[in-house]
């Protein structure tokens, strides 16, 4: 059996929520994290992804956009869905924000940018 609750400290943790109401919800965020999990590129993926994007940056000469560009970007990426912390997680890239951004080579894997 499971380590008992008193009701005075059941109260406190609840706060006027009923046990369904908090059941439900970790339900409703437990497929929001299991669903980003499934789509977000697996650790093997983002080092592909990295290492196309690094050879296309050496490719490129190694340009990076002004600093006018990068705000512009970034800007985009901070309103973004697909935005999780400082990491891009669409499918197909998984890659650091600024660096991707600061990368003249490099483009919005959804098309958000501006072509430069």
């Amino acid at each position: 059996m499971g380590r008992r609750i008193s009701p005075l400290a059941a109260r406190k943790m609840f706060r006027g929520r009923s046990l369904f109401m908090i059941r439900n919800q970790k339900t409703l965020n437990m497929g929001r994290e299991e669903k980003m999990q499934k789509d977000q590129p697996n650790i093997v993926e983002k080092a592909k992804h990295l290492l196309k994007a690094t050879a296309r940056h050496v490719a490129d000469g190694m340009k990076e956009v002004s600093k006018n560009q990068l705000d512009t970007r970034l800007s985009i990426c901070n309103e973004c869905d697909l935005r999780d912390g400082r990491t891009c997680t669409h499918p197909e890239c998984g890659c650091s924000l600024i660096r991707k951004a600061l990368w003249h080579s490099e483009d919005c894997p959804e098309g958000k940018w501006p072509k430069i």
